[in-house]
């Protein structure tokens, strides 16, 4: 028995041959093996015990001090999820946060109705929809150019609101 989790790794250099020295290190450290992906700089440790996943990359972060290693984990619960990025020994972990934008079409008796919304709010709903309308939220390296601009422009839409408020 156990915990199990999804471990998605990226080391964020373009020199491919320094991606494989650290990816062979992580290997070596932990046991396990990384999956590669089409790309040379991320990897993936599906359905592990990984208990020592932070301890592990802020080792092999000293041996590459330079090079910032960050790694997304999926566990098994619904909200435990989490990022980590590591360098030179040192570490930082965020927290996913699940965030679900308010209904705007069907209420329950006492909610807030879209026209009750601060402009803000409203554009942040707009915002939130827009982006979450094909499948949810992705991580910004596979985001289509597309997605990118209309990132930016939500952006900046909301940066103008919040600026006038």
């Amino acid at each position: 028995m156990g915990y199990c989790s999804n471990y998605f790794i990226t080391v964020n250099t373009d020199d491919e041959k320094k991606a494989k020295e650290i990816f062979k290190a992580i290997e070596d450290r932990s046991g396990y093996n990384i999956e590669k992906d089409d790309s040379p700089d991320s990897g993936i440790v599906f359905d592990a015990k990984w208990y020592d996943s932070d301890d592990d990359l802020m080792e092999v972060s000293k041996e590459f001090p330079e090079t910032v290693i960050e790694m997304d984990v999926e566990g098994e619960e619904r909200d435990d999820n989490w990022t980590i990025r590591v360098k030179n020994g040192e570490k930082e972990i965020v927290r996913a946060v699940t965030v679900t934008p308010p209904f705007t079409k069907i209420l329950i008796p006492g909610e807030r109705d879209k026209q009750s919304l601060t402009p803000f709010e409203a554009l942040l709903v707009k915002s939130i929809n827009k982006l979450t309308a094909n499948g949810g939220f992705k991580n910004i390296d596979v985001l289509t150019e597309k997605e990118k601009n209309l990132l930016k422009e939500q952006a900046e839409e909301l940066l103008i609101i919040a600026y006038q408020l």
